[in-house]
């Protein structure tokens, strides 16, 4: 799967990844961004970084990161997947 995302807005966008296909994020615009890798995300993700926004990375401990392409800034985070993770506001119904 690949997927262009551009989020130029005031606040910060929220993407929650999981499945087992090879992805492709390419992520453009001023806008923040904070991209959850699920636990159960196994295939290869990569990230195509070509915008001016913040993009925080979670990945769960244990997991390998997301290849990271591209000039964007970034910040990779590893979380411990039965914690919940602060400012992350996913809906389960």
């Amino acid at each position: 799967m690949a997927v262009a995302i551009s989020h130029s807005g005031s606040g910060a966008l929220d993407l929650f990844l999981s499945g087992s296909g090879p992805t492709l994020l390419t992520i453009c615009g001023s806008g923040d961004i904070n991209i959850y890798v699920e636990q159960d995300c196994t295939g290869l993700v990569t990230l195509n970084l070509q915008g001016t926004g913040e993009v925080t990375i979670y990945v769960p401990m244990g997991q390998e990161p997301p290849q990271i392409i591209g000039d964007g800034e970034y910040t990779l985070v590893y979380y411990n997947p039965e914690d919940e993770i602060d400012g992350a506001d996913k809906d389960e119904s």
